[in-house]
């Protein structure tokens, strides 16, 4: 019984022995690579979400516009890209109501109002040494766009007016950045950080009021805010300029390459 059980024993040895010589042979011939590189003739769709944009993002008293919809990047050499940003934002809203009045008429409200707001950056960007995976670059890129505000509100009461106000800015300006990204393993993916100085001007800041009555009669005005109650102007010039940075995290996805 005990000669058996030995025998046993070392069948069970030289089996796992053998599995062993086995799983510690030559392994696949698949390479992961680091520092896989685009080339000439890749193409990518990248997002990159501002701190801003994530700080506006779980603020609840912010406005929200979101992250950019889609943006390219195209690579004309392993060291010279081609990017174009876009981002369009859009919100309506409509709202229909009595005001309270304890005494005295009680007018009814019947407001739409729409805001738009969109954005194209087409830019270059410049990448350094191609032979290690971080990859380093500085760029260039425009931004150009346009801003529509559209209130327009009607109020019955004693006397019905209907109030149209209307604001369309245009936007142009530039940006410098600087970035570096990292290639993971043999993926097309990269995740990488930029620093961004940017200067815009924003141009047409003025809102046109044109309030009428049912029977015809019609002023027209304009607000640097769209409230009438802080100024009211026969005519009006306006524009806004401002200087910034920011910090975007970038995740890029590439899915053509020459190479």
């Amino acid at each position: 019984m005990r000669k058996t059980f030995c025998i046993i024993i070392s069948c069970i040895c030289l089996s796992m022995g053998g599995f062993a010589q086995i799983s510690e042979g030559a392994t696949n011939s698949t390479v992961i690579r680091t520092g896989n590189r685009p080339g000439a003739g890749t193409f990518g769709i990248y997002v990159g979400p501002s701190l801003n944009d994530i700080l506006n993002l779980v603020d609840k008293n912010i406005s929200w516009r979101g992250f950019p919809i889609v943006n390219f990047k195209y690579y004309r050499s392993s060291q010279l890209e081609f990017r174009l940003g876009m981002q369009f934002y859009s919100i309506s809203t409509k709202t229909k109501g009595t005001v309270f009045a304890p005494a005295g008429p009680t007018p009814t409200y019947d407001t739409k109002s729409k805001e738009s707001y969109n954005r194209i950056t087409p830019g270059v960007a410049y990448h350094f040494s191609s032979k290690n995976i971080v990859d380093v670059y500085l760029g260039a890129s425009i931004i150009l766009g346009y801003d529509i505000d559209i209130i327009n509100w009607a109020s019955s009461s004693e006397i019905t007016l209907i109030n149209k106000v209307k604001r369309t800015s245009f936007v142009m300006g530039g940006e410098a950045f600087i970035g570096l990204q990292c290639f993971v393993a043999d993926l097309p993916l990269a995740i990488g950080l930029e620093y961004g100085i940017s200067g815009l001007g924003e141009f047409g800041q003025k809102y046109k009021h044109e309030v009428g009555t049912i029977d015809g009669v019609t002023q027209t005005f304009y607000t640097t805010d769209g409230d009438e109650n802080t100024g009211v102007y026969s005519k009006l010039k306006s524009s806004k300029g401002n200087v910034g940075n920011d910090v975007r995290l970038t995740i890029s996805y590439y899915f053509h390459n020459n190479k």
